[in-house]
C-alpha cells in the first residue's frame, strides 16, 4: 500500500487581540475647574497641625535629652544629681563630643559677658583668642579644665566650645531669617 503524505497543517490567521485600554495619568487629564470654597476653619486646623507636630517634636527632643544624660552620667562618672544640679542653676546646659571628647557646658548670662570683656580690657589684651579662652574657662562644666590647660589644646577646640557657648547663650538665631 502506497502511503500518501499528510498535508501540513495550514496555519490559520489569529484575529487581532481587542486594543489594550488606556487609563488616563494625571498628565493627561485635564483639571476641571471645581466651584469648592476654602473652609473658614483652614487656617485654624493648619496652625493645629502645626503646633502639634512641634508638640510631638518637643516631646521627642524630651526624651532624646534624658536619654543622653543618662549615657553621659554612666559612661563619664557624672553622678545624675550634679547634672541635675547644674541644670537648676544654670538652665541651660549642653555636651558635644570634639576630637573624641565630652564636654558640658552652660550658657552664659549677659552680666557674666560683661565681666568677662572688661577683664579683658584692664589686661590690654585684644586677642581674640585670649577672650575665647576667657569664654570656654567660664562655661565649661565638665571636664573641669585647668588654667593654661587650654592652651595646649588643639586650637580648634577652644574656638568650637566658644562657638557653641555663644550659640547656647542666645547669639544666633533658631531658624534661618524669613522675609516678612
Amino acid at each position: 500500500m502506497d502511503q500518501q503524505p499528510v498535508p501540513a497543517p495550514v496555519p490559520q490567521a489569529t484575529p487581532n487581540p481587542e486594543p489594550k485600554q488606556t487609563v488616563p495619568t494625571p498628565a493627561s487629564t485635564p483639571v476641571q475647574p471645581t466651584d469648592a470654597k476654602p473652609v473658614a476653619d483652614e487656617p485654624v486646623l493648619a496652625e493645629m497641625s502645626e503646633s502639634l507636630f512641634r508638640n510631638l517634636g518637643e516631646q521627642a527632643r524630651v526624651q532624646a535629652a534624658k536619654e543622653r544624660a543618662e549615657y553621659i552620667c554612666s559612661k563619664f562618672g557624672i553622678p545624675p544629681e550634679k547634672l541635675e544640679l547644674w541644670k537648676q542653676r544654670h538652665q541651660y546646659i549642653e555636651s558635644v563630643h570634639i576630637q573624641g571628647d565630652l564636654y558640658i557646658y552652660r550658657a552664659l548670662k549677659r552680666s557674666e559677658l560683661y565681666m568677662l570683656q572688661e577683664e579683658q580690657q584692664k589686661t590690654g589684651n585684644t586677642n581674640p583668642e585670649v577672650g575665647q579662652e576667657s569664654l570656654v574657662m567660664k562655661a565649661v562644666l565638665f571636664p573641669k579644665l585647668e588654667e593654661g590647660q587650654l592652651k595646649v589644646m588643639p586650637a580648634g577646640i577652644t574656638s568650637t566650645l566658644s562657638e557653641a557657648i555663644t550659640l547656647l547663650s542666645g547669639y544666633g538665631a533658631d531658624d534661618l531669617p524669613v522675609r516678612l
